[in-house]
């Protein structure tokens, strides 16, 4: 190779690398411009979130966006976490991992309450199809939840947890610009002492129809209403919950009227667990509110939700506020 292909070489590679770069502080710019708007939210109608510090690495082929003490507030509810970071790779941009680290401090203005939940590993991911959700994943192991107003004191422990929500592609109506979501959660080895659970594991799961298919339409503060007239609906929902000793399943779907109010049926079966309740439901309400125990002591009852109203069989058993 002769002396002016190796300097045409050396120039070429210093354009490209050098148009990489400019391209990389350009786009790495916008991503620190789109986090730090985040905290021009007034933290009501949108959540707002502000970072002590906030620095975007990862050069060349990734964007790290580093917020260190994270804080999110929510009309009274205010969330701290040491540091977040979020990772896209430049060659796949839809596709975002998420890590946080421990802990938590969650203080609620309203009540005065302030709780801290702690782990070991917590870390999300967010793949995108266009702007349709194709999948968010969050997991997490060894969580800790403590009340930390005066001391602190454990109010319940979980091996392991995690929440999926995955596109239901043959249900995407482009036209109407409608999307549906599986869901599914689940939590392992969990222990509450003031409920009496040891080492339970939970699951739950629902179909999530007249969502919008675009991700950025979900921040507006009208998305519920929307939602409700699109006809969205949770559905096939089944809660489940078993520690060895008692165990229940909740079953049924969900919706909201046009005043906003819930409206819908479940169906709850349980064993074991009227029993831990104790006096907190007089002996001679549980029948009207729980339904009569079966011959092995399983209780069996049908709720109903019309226009905020929760009703156990016939029995109006509480209220529901509109959403909306």
């Amino acid at each position: 190779m002769t002396m002016k292909r190796i300097i045409a070489l050396g120039i070429v590679v210093f354009l490209v690398f050098a148009a990489w770069s400019g391209a990389w502080l350009f786009f790495a710019g916008e991503v620190k411009k789109t986090v730090l708007s985040l905290a021009e939210a007034d933290g009501v109608t949108n959540p707002k979130l502000t970072c002590g510090t906030l620095n975007v690495n990862g050069f060349p082929f990734r964007f790290d966006a580093i917020c260190a003490d994270a804080t999110l507030v929510s009309a009274d509810i205010s969330a701290n976490v040491p540091e977040l970071r979020a990772t896209v790779l430049v060659y796949n941009p839809t596709h975002a991992l998420i890590f946080a680290k421990a802990p938590l401090a969650i203080t609620d203005a309203f009540t005065g309450s302030r709780r801290r939940l702690d782990w070991t590993n917590l870390e999300a991911s967010a793949r995108f199809d266009s702007w349709r959700i194709a999948r968010v994943s969050v997991l997490g192991d060894n969580f800790e939840l403590h009340d930390a107003l005066a001391g602190d004191t454990l109010l319940g422990k979980a091996k392991h947890a995690e929440f999926h929500l995955i596109d239901i592609p043959e249900r995407h109506d482009a036209t109407k610009g409608l999307a549906a979501l599986a869901s599914y959660a689940k939590i392992d080895g969990l222990n509450a002492p003031g409920f009496q659970i040891n080492n339970a594991n939970t699951a739950f799961e629902t179909d999530i129809s007249g969502l919008p298919d675009d991700i950025r339409a979900i921040a507006f503060p009208e998305f519920v209403q929307r939602w409700q007239r699109a006809g969205g609906k949770l559905e096939h929902i089944k809660f489940s919950g078993d520690d060895g000793g008692s165990n229940f399943e909740v079953t049924g779907a969900m919706g909201l009227d046009d005043g906003g109010h819930p409206e819908g049926q479940l169906v709850a079966t349980s064993k074991g667990v009227v029993e831990r309740l104790g006096n907190l439901i007089p002996a001679d309400v549980r029948p009207l509110l729980l339904g009569s125990p079966a011959a092995d002591g399983t209780y069996k009852q049908t709720i109903n939700i019309r226009a905020g109203v929760v009703f156990a069989g016939i029995l109006p058993a509480a209220s529901i506020p509109a959403l909306f």
